[in-house]
């Protein structure tokens, strides 16, 4: 099943508006959920002020889907920044916590700590300075995020 993901938040950090979207695919609702969770998550670590986000279904209507898709370029088009996911398996991870934290929890919880990287992905973002209304760029902005998903038990 495939899906669109849409977010806008606040970096305090920067004081920047940020806007990303993007494809993803699951193989259930209950997945794509989960993954949905995981992603706001993360974003609530970096403590961003999420402003919107969303995700729905768009493989199952050919018009949604054009027309999304149809949309969708259109931001790539006027993205000027990138976001980058750093995507971890670790068995039972602990969502408020890095996957540092996570990795020294069960250290000295006796459990061997083991967090496998997956992939790594850069999102295209609009982004905009709050004060100026400028653009921002990949050359002056960088916002990685860890996506913590559970490590299957196979």
């Amino acid at each position: 099943m495939e899906y669109y993901l849409e977010v806008r938040f606040l970096d305090r950090n920067y004081d920047a508006s940020i806007h990303f979207a993007t494809t993803f695919t699951a193989s259930t609702e209950a997945n794509a959920q989960q993954f949905f969770n995981e992603l706001i998550s993360a974003l609530k670590r970096r403590k961003v002020d999420i402003l919107n986000s969303k995700y729905f279904r768009i493989d199952n209507d050919p018009i949604l889907k054009g027309r999304t898709l149809e949309n969708h370029n259109f931001y790539l088009s006027r993205s000027t920044a990138s976001i980058e996911i750093d995507q971890y398996y670790i068995e039972d991870p602990d969502q408020n916590m890095s996957v540092t934290e996570n990795l020294l929890q069960k250290f000295y919880a006796g459990k061997e700590p083991v967090a496998e990287i997956a992939k790594r992905v850069n999102i295209p973002v609009i982004g905009k300075d709050r004060q100026t209304n400028d653009h921002i760029r990949n050359d002056i902005y960088y916002f990685n995020l860890e996506h913590l998903s559970p490590k299957s038990k196979n």
